[in-house]
């Protein structure tokens, strides 16, 4: 129905000219030294406005529901271009699209051109991490109440920071930027390890996902979420599947990194953080979990002397400190 509905409503529009101009949503996405991934929407409009420190509750509010009400355009045709490579494809339904050109064999973020087939003036810029050959570890971390206070446990709180609070005014845990950044130059202090975010949040929240890492200093890094629909591999209770198949998918496209998973107890961070753990075996350094809930606190705590039994890794901590020491005992940070 909802398929339906969306496919009719563009129909309409587009015949009395009610679309507004195309615009492209690149999101950052993963790489290799062979292949670059690209993912994007695009959208009628710009659809998002740039927040503001200052902006009232009621800007805020109106910037989440525009987001929320994105004006999606299906079928659109899609050219992605790096170097010599060019590659066209076409948006879905909910207005997404998904490419893939072969990279130049170097590390680091390289920038893939999109643009519109039929209308190349309006074009976008993807950004795609390659990670290099001497990174010592890759870092996976999830979002809600693992680097920004979201208070998932008390739902009202949590709408509340949603609805009326923005990139600026969000809060981060005290000590986690920095944490991170250490987890990145490894080590020596000198590395470039890779950042991943993975969360169940919908990609209409990445804006303020991205500005808000940008604004409180952590470490670029792609940023994988999800599409929110009435399907039911988009519904709500998909979330965990959604996830497990991001960390799959990460682990997957570097075979030969080790990782360090990063979550929070307040939802399923420990189990699917552990089921990774045993499809991986070998491939997980260590899980540090973030305490927010005092009611799971036992049920976590027994899952991590589990996991301590069979010769791996996982910890709650309470302070980015507490991980930050742990990570230095380890000698993974300097």
């Amino acid at each position: 129905m909802e398929s339906w509905l969306d496919s009719n409503l563009y129909r309409i529009r587009r015949t009395f000219g009610w679309i507004g101009p195309a615009s492209i949503h690149p999101y950052r996405e993963l790489g290799t030294q062979r292949e670059l991934s690209v993912h994007g929407r695009v959208l009628a409009g710009a659809q998002t406005r740039e927040a503001h420190p200052d902006d009232s509750w009621g800007r805020n509010a109106a910037a989440v529901i525009r987001a929320l009400a994105s004006d999606e355009i299906p079928d659109a045709a899609i050219r992605a271009r790096f170097g010599s490579d060019a590659v066209e494809t076409v948006t879905n339904d909910e207005g997404y699209f998904h490419a893939s050109v072969t990279s130049d064999g170097l590390a680091g973020w390289r920038d893939v051109e999109i643009e519109l087939v039929d209308t190349p003036s309006v074009r976008a810029t993807a950004q795609v991490l390659v990670p290099p050959e001497d990174a010592q570890f890759g870092v996976i971390s999830d979002f809600d109440d693992t680097i920004i206070v979201t208070d998932v446990p008390r739902p009202l709180r949590m709408i509340t920071l949603m609805l009326f609070r923005n990139a600026f005014s969000r809060q981060a845990f005290e000590g986690t930027a920095e944490l991170y950044r250490a987890l990145a130059a490894g080590s020596d202090g000198t590395g470039s390890n890779p950042l991943f975010y993975v969360s169940s949040s919908s990609w209409n929240f990445y804006p303020m996902l991205e500005q808000f890492l940008e604004h409180n200093g952590f470490p670029a890094g792609p940023i994988l979420l999800r599409d929110i629909g009435l399907e039911k591999d988009h519904f709500l209770a998909e979330g965990n599947e959604h996830k497990l198949g991001k960390l799959e998918r990460i682990l997957k496209t570097y075979p030969k990194l080790l990782f360090l998973l990063i979550g929070d107890s307040g939802q399923d961070d420990p189990y699917l953080y552990a089921e990774t753990m045993r499809r991986h075996p070998g491939r997980i350094r260590a899980i540090y979990i973030r305490d927010v809930s005092s009611k799971k606190r036992a049920a976590v705590a027994a899952l991590a002397a589990q996991v301590n039994d069979q010769g791996s890794v996982m910890r709650l901590f309470s302070s980015a400190a507490e991980a930050a020491e742990w990570a230095r005992e380890a000698g993974w940070i300097a």
